[in-house]
């Protein structure tokens, strides 16, 4: 069985400009670094918070939580944008570089999720155990994920296919490392 998913260390933005802290199990506060003013009332959720993830400009935030909601909310006014629930936890949530494709990772299945519609473009089982990472190219092309006592998979984030075969890697716990060209994958 895989381990189970516990979140606590604050999230920076991409552009250290911001930080995500749990302000309960069930809320994060979305902070300003250079005011240390928080930006709005805590974003709640449901169930208790395993992750969460900034949109590339910073705007956005995603919380993904353990009894498998994932919401996105606008940061400037507190208003959640999107928000559906899967069957099993949520364990990660991550914007593609360009910010246009957020991808879930729930269980075995992967989603893809258009931000301009927060429609899902497309959902897939993934890996035969529990996704525990996932990670997107620099060129937001390709997705990485890896599982629970599996080698890790390179998809194709257009049509959700996988590319090549599944990569050698030690295991029971893969964790993987995307170059800063895309180009190659450290395991």
């Amino acid at each position: 069985k895989a381990p189970t998913l516990i979140w606590a260390p604050p999230i920076l933005s991409r552009d250290r400009q911001r930080v995500a802290l749990r302000a309960t199990l069930q809320a994060l506060q979305v902070w300003d670094l250079a005011t240390c003013r928080p930006l709005s009332a805590p974003l709640p959720s449901p169930g208790r918070i395993g992750w969460a993830s900034f949109s590339p400009n910073s705007d956005i935030i995603v919380l993904a939580d353990m009894l498998g909601h994932v919401s996105a909310w606008q940061i400037k006014d507190g208003s959640c944008l999107a928000h559906d629930q899967f069957p099993s936890a949520v364990g990660r949530a991550e914007f593609s570089p360009d910010g246009e494709i957020l991808a879930t990772a729930s269980a075995l299945t992967l989603t893809f999720w258009d931000t301009r519609t927060w429609l899902k473009l497309r959902e897939f089982k993934a890996h035969e155990s529990e996704i525990l990472m996932i990670a997107f190219s620099p060129d937001g092309q390709r997705l990485v994920s890896a599982a629970f006592n599996q080698p890790p998979k390179i998809w194709d984030v257009t049509t959700g296919q996988m590319l090549g075969q599944p990569i050698l890697a030690e295991q029971p716990h893969c964790y993987f490392q995307i170059s800063p060209d895309g180009q190659r994958v450290a395991t």
